[in-house]
């Protein structure tokens, strides 16, 4: 309960008096894991002090660092707190999420950013093999995908569907994510299972602005998915 509520007074006379830091609550969060989820920056340190371990986890398989990663905002200085601790910056929770992974799909740029400089691995795969690229290309976070260009993430790792970034950051119609892949160098004319290319992807959503930033990169035009389908014939069927 102190750690949960910020009570650092509290906390600090009941760690004096030999409390085990770790020891979960009911809902399988430990102090160090709660304080961290609520901003409790000053109790996290505290626990830290008395050698709380920094990646135990939940029963999903979450830590600290991981879970403050779903917040839309804050908690930079907490994660970083963790990570000078020696917290684990590749840890998985059971569903073979990352935090690296986990402050991406939430669209953290700033704890990408530091979870980056401290050497989380930029090309982790998780669920579906997808990459945190791909995710960040699919979603449409800008400044995550510059983060991740800038670390020297894979661009064309595809997901289990052989989805690459830019096949679908063309399919989502996220231009300015396609404009920062090809100029990178992204495959243009890679395809999927299904033979589909980023190219084609676009002319079916009609995407135009991304379709125009493939066609001046000179995607291949003429490229067949497996059911015959060229970008030009797509197009025309989409309208």
């Amino acid at each position: 309960m102190a750690s949960a509520g910020g009570h650092l007074a509290v906390a600090r006379v009941l760690l004096e008096s030999g409390a085990d830091p770790d020891i979960p609550a009911r809902d399988s969060y430990a102090p160090l894991t709660i304080a961290a989820l609520r901003g409790h920056a000053d109790v996290v340190g505290l626990l830290m002090e008395y050698k709380a371990c920094l990646d135990i986890q939940l029963c999903c398989g979450s830590t600290a660092l991981g879970i403050i990663n779903t917040c839309e905002n804050g908690m930079v200085d907490t994660a970083e707190m963790l990570l000078q601790g020696g917290a684990s910056v590749n840890l998985l929770d059971n569903e073979g999420w990352s935090p690296l992974m986990i402050a991406v799909i939430n669209g953290r740029d700033d704890i990408t950013r530091l979870l980056l400089e401290h050497k989380a691995d930029v090309n982790v795969k998780g669920p579906g093999q997808t990459t945190a690229l791909r995710a960040a290309a699919e979603l449409g976070y800008v400044e995550v995908v510059r983060a991740l260009i800038y670390s020297k993430a894979s661009l064309n790792d595809p997901s289990e569907d052989g989805e690459t970034p830019l096949f679908i950051a063309a399919k989502k119609g996220h231009h300015e994510i396609v404009q920062l892949l090809v100029n990178q160098g992204a495959d243009l004319n890679r395809q999927s299972h299904t033979g589909a290319t980023a190219l084609l992807m676009a002319a079916m959503f009609n995407h135009q602005e991304s379709l125009r930033i493939l066609l001046d990169a000179e995607a291949n035009v003429d490229l067949r998915d497996y059911c015959g389908w060229t970008a030009l014939s797509m197009a025309y069927f989409s309208g």
